[in-house]
């Protein structure tokens, strides 16, 4: 069994709106998939991403996970979705297990 869980390159909106849906536009096709399967044009791909506030990320942590540190990967970037401009942080933690009592 393993000790510690990791979860990394989180991205955030630290500006403590509620969650945003949006499509993005990505890198092209061949990116991702090496090599692109028969049938399949080589094309830019477009990700459902879901941005949520630190607090909701870290809020949602069970109980049953001790976090070990927190950081954060980036300096705060712009991004534009839609009309609206953010600023997004990437953001990691580590967990560590917490040790149940033992059964008798």
């Amino acid at each position: 069994m393993f000790m510690y869980h990791a979860l990394l390159r989180s991205r955030i909106n630290p500006s403590g709106e509620a969650p945003i849906v949006f499509n993005a536009e990505v890198e092209p096709l061949r990116t991702r998939a090496r090599p692109v399967s028969p049938g399949f044009a080589d094309r830019p791909i477009m990700t459902t991403c879901t941005l949520v506030t630190s607090e909701s990320l870290y809020g949602r942590i069970p109980d049953s996970y001790q976090q070990r540190f927190r950081f954060t990967e980036s300096q705060s970037q712009p991004i534009a979705i839609g009309s609206r401009s953010l600023e997004i942080n990437t953001t990691g933690f580590l967990l560590a297990a917490v040790a149940r009592a033992s059964r008798p």
